[in-house]
C-alpha cells in the first residue's frame, strides 16, 4: 500500500467557489515556500488546532458586534452564526454536485448531496434550537419584540441562486425527453444500489428538512435593538473563515473543518451560559441558573448533530487523504471544548452546586433526597430540583457528544496501537480514556450516587456489548483492519514521539 505522500490516484479539482473544474493531481511532496509554510501537493500543513479552524476570525466574529455574554440574543446570534458556515458549505457542495454531473461523475455527484443532506440535518437542528431557545425570551421584551430572520442572510440568497444552477444542470441531464423514461424507471424500480436512485432520494429529503430549518430560522424573536443582519453576524468574518479553509485539490478538508468551526461557535456560547450559571448558584438564584443550563442543553443538540454527520459522510480513505494537512491539530487543543467546557466550568459548575446544596450542614444524600421529594409540594424544593435535574440533562448531552465523538478514532484511526498526529500511542484508546475519566469528578459522582444514577459510559457486562468487544468479534477485526491500513499509509506518524501541549490559557474559574 502506497504511503500519504504518495496517495495521488483521485482526479483534483480545484475550488475557487465558483465552478469547479479537473485539474491534474501531483504527489503531495513535503515542500517549503518561501514564508517557511509546510506543504505538500494539496496545500498547506495546519500549524495548530486554532489554525486549522481559523478560530481567531471565529472569535472575532463572536466579538464584533458585542452583545452581554450568555444572553438571550446572545445565543440566538451564536446559532444563525453557526447556520452563516453550514450555508457557505452547502453553497461549495451544490457547486461540485453541479459540477460533477456535468462531468457525468455521478459517483462523485452522489457523495456531494450527501454531505449537503448532512449540513441540511444541522440546519434544522439548529433551527429546533432557535425555536425551543425562544420560550427563554425576556418577558420585559414581549411588548417590543424584534424579529430576526434567516431570510435576510446574503448568504442563503446566493444559496438558492446556486440550487437554481444545480436544477438546471439536473434536469438537462436527467428529465430531457430522452432521459425522462430512464429515471422514471430508476426511481420506480431500483433502490440505494442505484447511484442516481441515492441521489433522488438524498434531494427529496433534503429538500424537505429545508423547509423545516427555513421555518424555524424565520421571525426569530430577538430584543429590540439590534444591527442589520450582516452585521450581528458578521457574515464578511465567517466567510473569511470559511473560505481560507481550502485546499489546492479536492478534498473534503472544508467540510471537516466547518464542522469543527459550527462546535466551536456553539461551545463558546455554552461556556458563557454556564459560567452565568455558575454565579447565579453562587447568588441563590436558582431560576435563573436553571435557564442558563437550559439554554445550553439546547445549544448542545446541534453541536452533537455536527459530529454525527461527519461521522456519517467521512470515509476512512477520504480523511487519510487530507489528514497530513491537519497538521499537529487535536480537539486536545481546543481552548472552547477541551479546556473551557469540559475540563474549567464542567469542574468550577459541579463544585459550585454541591457547595450550594450542602451549606449549613448535612450529607448531600440527605439534601437531595428531601428536595426530591418535596418538590411538588414545596415551590423552593420544586425550583431547585428544576436545576439539578438540568444540570444532569447538561451532563448527559456532554456524555453524547464524547460517545459521538469516539465514532471519529474508531472509523478513521483504528485500533491496535496507531499514533494520533500528536503522536499518543493509541489515539483511539486515549480518546476511551478521556471519555471515561470525565466521569471521574468527585462533585458529579457525588451527585450520581445521592440520586442513585447509573455514572457511566459502558457496560461491561451488557449482553450486546460484551459480545461486540470480545477480542475476535466481526467489529474488533474490522476496527483492528482499520488501524493496519492507517499505520501503512502513515508509516513516519508511527514513528513521532508524544508533542507536549501545555494551554498558555488561564483556569476559566468565575
Amino acid at each position: 500500500m502506497e504511503t500519504r505522500s504518495q496517495t495521488s490516484d483521485n482526479g483534483d479539482i480545484t475550488d475557487t467557489g465558483k465552478s469547479a473544474c479537473p485539474v491534474e493531481n501531483s504527489t503531495a511532496e513535503l515542500t517549503h515556500n518561501s514564508e517557511k509554510e509546510l506543504r505538500n501537493a494539496l496545500g498547506k500543513i495546519a500549524e495548530s488546532y486554532d489554525e486549522l479552524h481559523n478560530i481567531s476570525v471565529i472569535q472575532q466574529a463572536k466579538n464584533y458586534y458585542q452583545l452581554p455574554l450568555g444572553s438571550y440574543n446572545s445565543t440566538i446570534k451564536a446559532i444563525f452564526q453557526s447556520a452563516e458556515v453550514a450555508l457557505q458549505n452547502l453553497i461549495r457542495l451544490t457547486r461540485l454536485a453541479s459540477c460533477k454531473i456535468a462531468q457525468d461523475d455521478i459517483n462523485s455527484a452522489m457523495k456531494y448531496v450527501k454531505w449537503s443532506r448532512g449540513f441540511h440535518q444541522l440546519l434544522e437542528s439548529l433551527g429546533s434550537a432557535a425555536f425551543n431557545i425562544q420560550t427563554y425570551f425576556p418577558a420585559q421584551c414581549v411588548q417590543r419584540t424584534a424579529r430576526f430572520s434567516i431570510k435576510d442572510s446574503p448568504t442563503l440568497k446566493e444559496y438558492v441562486f446556486v440550487v437554481s444552477e444545480f436544477e438546471s444542470i439536473f434536469e438537462a441531464k436527467f428529465l430531457s425527453k430522452t432521459e425522462k423514461n430512464n429515471l422514471l424507471n430508476t426511481i420506480g424500480l431500483t433502490s440505494h444500489e442505484d447511484v442516481v436512485y441515492s441521489i433522488v432520494h438524498s434531494l427529496r429529503i433534503l429538500v424537505h428538512d429545508a423547509v423545516k430549518w427555513e421555518s424555524d430560522l424565520t421571525d426569530v424573536m430577538v430584543e429590540p435593538g439590534l444591527p442589520p443582519y450582516n452585521e450581528l453576524v458578521a457574515t464578511e468574518l465567517l466567510k473569511t473563515a470559511i473560505d481560507t479553509a481550502n485546499l489546492e485539490a479536492e478534498t473534503y478538508y472544508p467540510m471537516f473543518v466547518a464542522l469543527h468551526q459550527i462546535p466551536e461557535i456553539l461551545s463558546a456560547e455554552v461556556n458563557d451560559h454556564t459560567e452565568r450559571a455558575i454565579l447565579y448558584v453562587r447568588s441563590e438564584e436558582l431560576s435563573l441558573a436553571q435557564e442558563q443550563l437550559s439554554m445550553s442543553v439546547k445549544l448542545m443538540e446541534p453541536l452533537v448533530k455536527a459530529q454525527t454527520v461527519m461521522v456519517d459522510c467521512l470515509a476512512t480513505g477520504e480523511y487519510h487523504y487530507l489528514r497530513e494537512n491537519l497538521g499537529p491539530a487535536s480537539g486536545m487543543h481546543s481552548l472552547a471544548i477541551r479546556q473551557h467546557m469540559f475540563r474549567d466550568l464542567f469542574c468550577s459548575f459541579w463544585k459550585e452546586l454541591e457547595l450550594w446544596i450542602t451549606k449549613g450542614g448535612g450529607s448531600l444524600e440527605s439534601k437531595l433526597n428531601e428536595i426530591c421529594l418535596a418538590r411538588h409540594s414545596d415551590s423552593s424544593n420544586g425550583e431547585s430540583y428544576a436545576l439539578i435535574n438540568t444540570a444532569i440533562q447538561l451532563h448527559q448531552s456532554f456524555q453524547k457528544w464524547r460517545h459521538e465523538h469516539l465514532n471519529m478514532p474508531r472509523n478513521c484511526l483504528g485500533s491496535g496501537g496507531t499514533k494520533s498526529m500528536i503522536g499518543i500511542p493509541d489515539g483511539l484508546d486515549m480518546v476511551k480514556k478521556m471519555r471515561d475519566a470525565s466521569n471521574t469528578f468527585p462533585s458529579l459522582k457525588l451527585f450520581y450516587e445521592a440520586m442513585n444514577l447509573k455514572l457511566t459510559s459502558q457496560e461491561q457486562d451488557a449482553l450486546l456489548t460484551a459480545h461486540h468487544l470480545a477480542d475476535m468479534s466481526l467489529d474488533s477485526q474490522l476496527i483492528e483492519l482499520t488501524g493496519h491500513v492507517t499505520r501503512e499509509v502513515f508509516p513516519e506518524v508511527q514513528k513521532k514521539d508524544v508533542c507536549p501541549f501545555r494551554s498558555s490559557h488561564p483556569v476559566r474559574k468565575p
